[in-house]
């Protein structure tokens, strides 16, 4: 009999996908798998959704609960799993039939505590189930995956991930907080002590415009700032020669939180104090740190785009305006 994989879904507002997502994961071709359910008090019709499919497939498992964000769902399914393993997918997107026979045959054969592939995104209208195909697999011990980790190497998402169940044992997600990714996953790199890496693209990451990542608000840069101190002092005691990948993480994402805050056109947020002080932690990041970000950078425009922003955070700006406009202006031109 193979080993028992739970796979947990957290379900909120998602009538539109948690078809296709729940279908992707009750077609796998690795089938011995409790899938659970958790309807994070969703004021649509998931709640119904859900029970119907428990209804058609006993793997299927059902928890009704008040709305407590993604973490506190995350959580209750951990609490209950019975696998010896445990996956993650998001109610909006959807993975391949092989995923899950592929990890557990990686995390098995490689004798690792996690076993990771690579994901594609897609936009809600380009959703289609297509991957690239690679079979190139690498192992890292502890270390390395954290290193791999801060350095956008691996990414924080849990959910192209099967890890074995006991990593959770002093674990769990952080409830009401933002990226609880970024808190988490460095923890059970840790509780681990080898991973494996497969380039295949098996999770299919639906990009919505109504995610996190386009809803920057101060608060959400205050728990960020929060968690990347807090990463900042644990790898300062553990691994000290890590930390200056924390600080390149944060610049990082200062790049990434101001061209969100361009897509949501948020001008007030732009011209907020906070904003301003942001630029000049990018400038003194930007100098200690130029030489890492760029090669992080996949293009010459992103490359750019990186050293612009450090130029002129209002010339930045413009850029970014025009970049738009150019954008519609191509896509009414395809009409």
């Amino acid at each position: 009999m193979s080993e028992l994989i739970s796979i947990i879904i957290p379900v909120y507002k998602v009538e539109k996908y948690i078809r296709r997502c729940i279908d992707s994961v009750i077609n796998q071709t690795y089938s011995n798998l409790e899938i659970i359910l958790i309807d994070d008090g969703s004021p649509d019709k998931c709640p119904l959704i859900c029970d119907e499919y428990a209804k058609k497939d006993a793997r299927i498992r059902v928890i009704h609960k008040e709305n407590g964000g993604i973490s506190s769902a995350r959580n209750v399914g951990i609490n209950i799993a019975k696998g010896r393993y445990i996956g993650f997918v998001d109610s909006d997107d959807y993975i391949n039939e092989n995923m899950y026979q592929q990890l557990h045959k990686d995390i098995t054969e490689n004798k690792v505590d996690i076993s990771i592939c690579s994901f594609q995104k897609i936009t809600e209208s380009e959703a289609k189930n297509v991957g690239r195909e690679n079979n190139n697999i690498k192992i890292y011990n502890k270390k390395e995956a954290l290193k791999a980790l801060l350095t956008n190497e691996l990414t924080s998402h849990p959910w192209n991930k099967l890890y074995k169940k006991e990593l959770f044992d002093n674990i769990r997600y952080p409830e009401g907080k933002v990226m609880e990714d970024l808190a988490t996953t460095y923890l059970l790199f840790e509780a681990s002590n080898n991973i494996c890496y497969r380039e295949t693209e098996y999770y299919y990451y639906v990009q919505r415009d109504t995610s996190i990542l386009h809803s920057i608000t101060p608060k959400f840069i205050e728990q960020l700032e929060e968690v990347i101190a807090f990463k900042s002092q644990y790898m300062n005691s553990k691994y000290p020669e890590l930390t200056k990948y924390v600080e390149i993480e944060l610049l990082n994402y200062i790049k990434i939180f101001y061209d969100d805050i361009m897509i949501a056109n948020a001008k007030n947020l732009w011209n907020s104090k906070k904003y301003k002080d942001y630029g000049k932690k990018y400038k003194e990041l930007y100098k200690k740190y130029k030489n890492e970000l760029l090669k992080r950078q996949v293009n010459t425009i992103k490359r750019y785009e990186c050293k612009l922003l450090y130029i002129s955070r209002n010339i930045y700006y413009i850029y970014y305006k025009s970049k738009q406009i150019m954008k519609k202006i191509k896509e009414a031109a395809k009409k």
